[in-house]
C-alpha cells in the first residue's frame, strides 16, 4: 500500500502566485523613478514593464513550481 495523502494549497497563496514577483520587480521599478507628473509616470511605467524579460518569467514560474514541490513534502 502506498502512503499518499492530500496537502491542500489555501485559497490564494502569494507564495505560489509568480504575478506577485512580476508586481514587486515592477513596484520597485516605479519606486526608484520617484515621478511627480503624469508624463514622467506613463514613461516609468513603460521603462518598467520593458524591463520584464522572459528569463525572469521563466525564472519566477520555475521558482513557484520547486517551491510547490519543496512544499509537499514538509
Amino acid at each position: 500500500m502506498i502512503d499518499i495523502s492530500n496537502k491542500f494549497l489555501p485559497p490564494y497563496s502569494p507564495d505560489l502566485s509568480p504575478i506577485e514577483l512580476c508586481w514587486s520587480k515592477l513596484k520597485g521599478i516605479l519606486r526608484s523613478a520617484k515621478t511627480r507628473t503624469f508624463d514622467a509616470l506613463d514613461e516609468a511605467i513603460t521603462v518598467a514593464i520593458n524591463a520584464i524579460t522572459d528569463e525572469n518569467a521563466i525564472n519566477w514560474f520555475g521558482l513557484i513550481i520547486v517551491g510547490y514541490f519543496l512544499s509537499l513534502f514538509r
